[in-house]
Order: C-alpha cells, then structure tokens, then sequence
C-alpha cells in the first residue's frame, strides 16, 4: 500500500490540472485558477518526497507526466488562448514547455540538484503571474518568448527539493504561497506581485548558486 501513496498524491494533482482546464473554459476565474495551481504544485512537491521515502510502482514516473503536461502545460496554454485569442503565444508557450518536458523525461533529470533549463512549474507560475494584470501587447510578447527561451535554454536551474536547504523553511514558503490569495483577498496586483517577485528570486538564486564555486575555487 505504501508504494501506491505517490500515485494517489500524483492523481489528486491531475485532478486538479482537469478541473482548472475545465474551469478556464466553462468559468474562468482568475482566484481559481491560482489556488489549483498552487495545490497542483504542491502535490507535485508531495510526490516526489512520498516516492523518495515510501518508493513507489511503475506507473508513477508516467503519472508525473501526465500531470505536469496538464498542469504546466495544457492549463497555462489555455489561459494565454483565452485571454489573449492569440493560437500563436500559446503554440509558443505550450511548445517551448513540451520540448522541455520530453526533455527532462528522456534524461532524466530528476536526478540531479540542477534542471537543465527553467522548469515547467516555474514557467507556469511565471507566465499566470504575468496574465493576471493582463499587460501591453509588446509586454506580454516579450515575457511569453523570454519564459519560453528560459525553457529550452540549458541555463542551469536550482533543483529547490536537492539543495541543503533547511526544509522546514521549504514548506513555510510553500504554504505561504497557498495562503497567498485568501491574505490579499484576490488582489489580483498583491498575487502578480508576489509571484513576480518568486520567479525572480528563484531566476537569481540559481545565477548566484551557480557562480559561488567558480568564486570559491578563485
């Protein structure tokens, strides 16, 4: 039973991934599709840590993916679609992710403390952050291409689950992440801030982890 608790948190979070899709085109709701992003992560977080410690059976790498495509992939694609009636920033977005995914499954890259690349659950929040405000035209096309290159860019990206990082500091941050739109009270600006501010933090963190050796071995 215990190598079936990985698979059964992977599908809770493909359950949430159908229910936001669903939910972008029968009742779009921008609070709704932050809070079951945010709980697809979580349990994206949770099942790597569950198969870690209780193992887990054959499915569950396949579980993964479907869930990531769903969540990382096909949900914020269908917003961009939605919000902008533009084929051609979502083609752009959902095929730069796709790549990426394939990707990292083909070379397994779970395995190490670094992605090749900005991962698709970076990219995801990145680009919900940046359609919340709905921007300038010029402004959304520039984010969707700079997330999409950092996708398919072998830039190299903390692991946050590998590194030596207390994890009691981990999950305060995560669930502070979870607590975000019922603090700000859907404050659309409040919500775009804080993960602005997320996606930069960890953009810059990987430079710096990146460049310390380099520096120490001066």
């Amino acid at each position: 039973m215990k190598k079936h608790i990985a698979n059964i948190i992977t599908s809770i979070g493909i359950v949430f991934g159908i229910l936001a899709c669903y939910l972008v085109i029968t009742q779009p709701s921008w609070l709704s599709a932050e809070i079951l992003l945010l709980w697809a992560l979580l349990m994206d977080a949770l099942d790597g840590k569950a198969a870690r410690r209780f193992w887990s059976t054959h499915l569950g790498p396949y579980l993964d993916d479907v869930a990531d495509f769903i969540n990382f992939w096909l949900h914020p694609g269908l917003w961009i679609w939605s919000i902008t009636g533009s084929l051609s920033l979502a083609a752009l977005y959902m095929c730069s992710i796709f790549y990426r995914l394939v990707r990292f499954t083909m070379h397994k890259q779970d395995s190490g403390t670094y992605f090749s690349g900005l991962p698709s659950p970076a990219a995801a929040i990145g680009i919900m952050g940046i359609l919340i405000v709905y921007p300038e035209p010029l402004i959304l096309i520039l984010s969707i291409g700079v997330i999409a290159f950092l996708a398919i860019s072998h830039i190299p990206c903390i692991h946050i689950m590998k590194q030596n990082i207390s994890q009691k500091y981990l999950w305060v941050l995560l669930l502070g992440c979870l607590a975000l739109p019922g603090i700000y009270g859907g404050d659309v600006w409040a919500i775009w801030l804080a993960q602005t501010v997320i996606i930069l933090s960890y953009i810059v963190g990987s430079i710096i982890l990146l460049l310390i050796p380099h520096y120490v071995l001066r």
